[in-house]
């Protein structure tokens, strides 16, 4: 962990569509965070790209972990909902723990959501928003101040998008 990072456990927490299209995104302000300001959003991308990449040089095979010097990115899919959560973590945190977080995460996120996401056509992105205070209850972040980071605008001006119906 960075020397700033006392409180923080998870550095960055995306959910997003297997197309990309992010539903929720949160910053907890680390000091590795703030390292990268602006990137959340080519973030987002390349998991979305890292999971279809995966699907189709190798059918069934899933990345569940990127690991770099200093932090990993533990990834969950939820084929019922397809719905990706990605955490980035510290180097130091314990993959069973990760993956422990993010099936609590990914668990709390389908069940909260799960009439919105079943319904797939229609996405206001704010709806989303509260998720934040789930977090905080199931202490995964320590308080509410982590920032929404990705633009969750998907066309300018709008306040719904219709997501495309993904290939089966």
């Amino acid at each position: 962990m960075q020397e700033n990072d006392t409180n923080a456990f998870v550095y960055d927490i995306y959910i997003l569509t297997y197309g990309g299209l992010p539903l929720y995104g949160g910053c907890t302000g680390s000091a590795f965070c703030q390292q990268h300001p602006g990137q959340h959003a080519l973030h987002c991308g390349f998991f979305a790209a890292m999971k279809s990449f995966c699907q189709e040089a190798f059918g069934q095979y899933q990345v569940y972990l990127i690991e770099m010097d200093d932090i990993s990115v533990h990834l969950m899919t939820d084929p019922a909902t397809e719905v990706m959560l990605a955490g980035v973590y510290p180097r130091m945190v314990p993959e069973q723990e990760a993956r422990e977080q993010l099936e609590t995460m990914m668990g709390r996120f389908t069940e909260k959501y799960a009439q919105n996401l079943a319904a797939g056509a229609v996405c206001d992105e704010s709806i989303f928003d509260s998720f934040t205070e789930d977090l905080v209850e199931l202490g995964i972040i320590p308080n509410a101040d982590v920032k929404c980071s990705i633009p969750l605008q998907f066309a300018e001006g709008s306040q719904k998008v219709n997501m495309p119906a993904l290939p089966a």
